[in-house]
């Protein structure tokens, strides 16, 4: 039989988890999540909330942390979603805090959308190794991510419909993905 790890809280008359053990369950139930690796590597850097117990992550604590992250304002909040989604499963589906802490996000800037130029184009395309130059023109042209283009496969291109597909499991999204291509 395995044995959990079970700790008393302050108060003495009920068990409680700790931090290191709800991110246990929710890598192992999330593991099916692309963005898993992400969510691993924020955890790894929430080392002041290592051996704690889920009863004693208060929301001053948790905001504390976050604010010391010498990081921006957006990546701040995507700690703080990691934490919330966390804490509201432990309370939640797991039932093993009462409640989640409230947690609340910074401001983001709204960020300014800019388009490449044609001539930044023609430039960036001439400033490029042969190799580099044609993935750039390809992307550039098609709007595909870097990871699309270097995974499309012919069996994924019809030329004469002058259009390639992306499977659902090669998209950000889970979606699949259709490409119109020009000549």
């Amino acid at each position: 039989m395995k044995h959990e790890s079970w700790r008393v809280d302050k108060l003495g008359d009920k068990p409680s988890k700790t931090w290191d053990e709800a991110c246990v369950r929710f890598i192992k139930e999330k593991a099916h999540k692309k963005s898993l690796a992400d969510d691993k590597a924020k955890i790894r850097a929430l080392t002041s909330f290592r051996g704690r117990l889920l009863t004693d992550l208060s929301r001053d604590f948790i905001m504390r942390v976050i604010d010391g992250l010498d990081v921006t304002n957006s990546t701040k909040n995507r700690y703080g979603a990691l934490i919330r989604t966390i804490l509201n499963l432990c309370a939640g589906e797991w039932e093993w805090i009462d409640k989640a802490p409230t947690i609340s996000f910074k401001k983001e800037p709204r960020k300014r959308i800019r388009w490449i130029t044609t001539d930044e184009a023609s430039r960036l395309i001439a400033a490029l190794p042969q190799f580099y130059a044609d993935m750039a023109e390809f992307s550039l042209m098609t709007g595909l991510r870097q990871y699309n283009v270097l995974t499309l496969e012919w069996s994924q291109v019809d030329m004469q419909r002058k259009t390639a597909w992306i499977h659902p499991d090669q998209t950000k999204s889970g979606r699949p993905l259709g490409v119109p291509l020009n000549d």
